[in-house]
């Protein structure tokens, strides 16, 4: 018997591996089953981990602090874990909330994204008359869930409280911390606000508050106040954004992004929210311009300035970042036109196509990091807020795309289908080549 080639071995051993393969990285099959049990194994893990770390918020040492500020950071974006919070919730924030009271920046810091991460995961506050979530939320449901945790009204004002505190000192503050604030505070109000809230409140307007912050001296803390304002706006109904902040607002972001003093980032939050505003101008059909003519020459040719962005006063990384996010502002304010985006979760394609939906997504994504597709997978308030409760992302959907072996078996040069193509394809040139020599066609 010949003895076999090294690349007939690895032919036979890719012919198996198609045959019986279960467990191939790009396959489908078994992955949900697997990661559904790896999850469950790694949650029963995760907590006496996140129990530990609640504990260390009360410890003297300033380090043993941040260490359990940093761990329940890094549990909560990675998972969804509405159920360890239950019976822990008031420990973890009022341990959090005394962080910020005698720790440093770094330990403020880190407490503040454990004030949004902890509204992220149980949604919005509760008392005893109401249940004031922005949707009704899958994650109150005691019958799917056994016992949840909910965040009453009166522990969601004290961590709202300490966020303003420290976003209003600036002159004890720094630019981090007063940022952080800002950044996590839209977090809660957005979980923690209706519609009707942003539109019917005179008084203390949560929308005014961000807004106070735009003539600020410092770039990153205007930048981080114009997001969150952002951010809350989306939920504002396009028809009360045309007449509610448009006005407002308007000619106010446009001085941010004319003025040569500011930086590329906070352009940038200035150009995505006069593109948030031109997305709801351009969907009423029944609005009344308020914007004169030359007020939007004005706006567009400073848009388009910044689209085309020279000169060696800025990095070309900045430059490159303020030209490309530019450039799809502009597209709405003269065209009409928004940008999308899509994220693929357990094989179901989510596309966003609104403004709303991409500035939510970024401040999620900005929030959540590499956690962002587990959440979306289990946690029931970022589904009803991105309108895919009714899909089952926690279930690997079958794939249409071909594995990593399929590929290489089906598709490289090298493959039996790419040889037997050539081989059939030498052939009929052959037969063809007969049929004009036997006809005399190849003859003058």
């Amino acid at each position: 018997m010949p003895k076999k080639t090294r690349k007939e071995l690895k032919d036979e051993r890719l012919k198996s591996n198609l045959d019986g393969s279960s467990s191939d990285d790009d396959g489908v099959s078994d992955v949900s089953t697997t990661s559904d049990s790896t999850r469950l194994a790694s949650m029963e893990e995760l907590s006496s981990k996140f129990s530990d770390a609640i504990e260390w918020l009360t410890e003297k040492a300033s380090a043993r602090r941040l260490e359990g500020l940093n761990t329940m950071i890094k549990i909560m974006k990675m998972r969804y874990v509405a159920d360890l919070l239950g019976g822990k919730l008031e420990s973890a924030v009022n341990g959090a909330i005394q962080c910020c009271a005698k720790g440093s920046s770094e330990e403020c810091v880190a407490a503040f994204k454990v004030f949004a991460l902890i509204s992220v995961t149980v949604g919005g506050c509760v008392n005893e008359n109401d249940r004031r979530h922005l949707f009704s939320s899958k994650s109150l449901n005691d019958a799917m869930f056994g016992q949840q945790a909910m965040l009453s009204e009166e522990n969601s004002q004290r961590m709202k409280e300490m966020l303003i505190r420290n976003a209003d000192a600036a002159s004890k503050k720094s630019q981090e911390v007063r940022s952080e604030a800002l950044f996590s505070l839209g977090i809660l109000e957005f979980m923690d606000s209706s519609p009707e809230d942003l539109i019917l409140e005179k008084e203390n307007n949560r929308l005014q508050y961000f807004k106070q912050f735009w003539n600020d001296k410092d770039d990153s803390v205007v930048s981080a106040a114009i997001e969150s304002w952002a951010f809350l706006a989306t939920l504002v109904p396009n028809k009360y954004k045309v007449s509610m902040l448009v006005p407002d607002s308007l000619k106010s972001l446009q001085k941010i992004i004319v003025s040569d003093s500011t930086s590329p980032s906070l352009k940038i939050s200035a150009g995505q929210a006069v593109a948030l505003l031109f997305g709801a101008i351009n969907t009423n059909e029944d609005y009344d311009s308020s914007i004169s003519k030359s007020d939007y020459e004005s706006l567009v040719e400073a848009m388009n300035k910044a689209a085309s962005l020279s000169g060696k006063a800025v990095s070309k990384k900045e430059k490159a970042m303020q030209r490309m996010n530019f450039r799809s502002f502009v597209t709405t304010v003269e065209d009409g036109e928004i940008p999308s985006d899509k994220l693929n979760v357990s094989g179901n394609t989510l596309v966003f196509e609104s403004w709303d939906k991409l500035i939510e997504l970024a401040n999620f994504k900005k929030l959540l990091e590499g956690g962002l597709l587990e959440h979306f997978k289990y946690n029931t308030n970022l589904q009803h807020i991105f309108d895919v409760d009714h899909l089952n992302l926690g279930v690997e959907q079958p794939s249409t795309k071909l594995s990593s072996l399929e590929k290489k078996y089906y598709l490289s040069k090298n493959s039996d289908f790419n040889k037997s193509d050539t081989l059939e394809k030498n052939k009929m040139t052959r037969t063809f080549a007969n049929y004009v020599h036997a006809t005399g066609y190849d003859e003058e």
